[in-house]
C-alpha cells in the first residue's frame, strides 16, 4: 500500500508539472498522501471497523462509477453523415495543445476524412493558465493538420461542458436552422457526461471518442467521477 501511495502521489505531481494544475491532479495527489498515511498507521486503526467500512464503500463506489464511465467511452455512435462535428475543448499550456486535446483533434481529422462535408465547431474559452482561447489553439492545430480554415467555426466563450454545447448549439442553429445532425468528439472518459449534457441543452448527438495517454488516466478519471456524481445530484 505504501508503494501504491507513492506511485499515485508521483503520478499526480508529475502530470501537474506538464499540464495545468486542476482538481483532477489535486485529487490524485491527495489520494496518494491518504494511502501513504493509511499504510503507515494501518496497525493503529485496523481494529476501528467503521473507518475500514467507510474506506471500502468509498473505493467500491469510485471504481464502480469509473468502470461505468470507461465502458460508456468505448461505444462510438457516429455514422459519418452528420452536418456538423463539435470538438470539445480541454486545457492548453500557454498556447500549446496538450496530449488529451491533441487526441480529440486527431480524431476530428479522422472524422473529416470520412465526412468532409461536416462543419467543424471547435469549442473552448480561455482559462486562467492559458494565453489564448482553447478554440484558437484548436483551430491552429487543425490547420496545421491540413484542415481548411473555411471549414472551422470557433466558439471561444465557453468555460464548461454545458456552455460548450449551449454556445455551439446557438452557432449551429443560426447556420442550419432547427434540423441538423451533430457528432461530438471528446476523450473516452468524458463521453458519457458530455452526451447527457448535450441532450440537456436540446441537441440530438452521436459521439466519436478519443483515447488518452496512460499516465493521464488517474487524474482524468478522478475528476470525471466527481463530475458525474455532481451531475447526478445537482442535474
Amino acid at each position: 500500500m505504501l508503494l501504491i501511495g507513492i506511485i499515485i502521489l508521483l503520478d499526480g505531481w508529475i502530470v501537474s508539472l506538464f499540464s495545468n494544475f486542476n482538481i483532477g491532479n489535486a485529487i490524485v495527489v491527495i489520494a496518494g498522501v491518504a494511502i501513504i498515511a493509511y499504510a503507515i498507521f494501518i496497525n493503529r486503526i485496523k481494529h476501528i471497523k467503521i473507518i475500514n467500512y467507510i474506506i471500502l464503500i468509498c473505493l467500491s463506489s469510485f471504481f464502480a462509477i469509473a468502470i461505468f464511465i470507461f465502458i460508456a467511452g468505448r461505444i462510438d455512435t457516429v455514422n459519418f453523415t452528420e452536418d456538423a462535428v463539435i470538438v470539445l475543448g480541454a486545457g492548453i499550456k500557454g498556447d500549446t495543445v496538450g496530449a488529451g486535446l491533441a487526441s480529440r483533434l486527431d480524431k476530428c481529422v479522422e472524422y473529416v476524412s470520412k465526412n468532409d462535408k461536416a462543419v467543424i465547431v471547435v469549442s473552448g474559452g480561455q482559462g486562467p493558465q492559458e494565453n489564448i482561447s482553447e478554440a484558437l489553439a484548436m483551430e491552429r492545430y487543425l490547420i496545421d493538420k491540413g484542415i481548411s480554415k473555411d471549414k472551422i467555426i470557433k466558439e471561444d466563450k465557453s468555460t464548461s461542458t454545458f456552455e460548450n454545447f449551449k454556445f455551439s448549439k446557438e452557432i449551429l442553429d443560426s447556420k442550419f436552422g432547427e434540423r441538423y445532425n451533430v457528432a461530438y468528439i471528446t476523450n473516452d472518459f468524458h463521453i458519457y457526461r458530455a452526451g447527457v449534457t448535450a441532450k440537456r441543452v436540446g441537441l440530438e448527438v452521436s459521439n466519436f471518442s478519443a483515447g488518452i495517454e496512460f499516465y493521464m488516466i488517474p487524474p482524468t478519471y478522478a475528476r470525471e467521477v466527481l463530475a458525474v456524481l455532481k451531475m447526478w445530484v445537482v442535474k
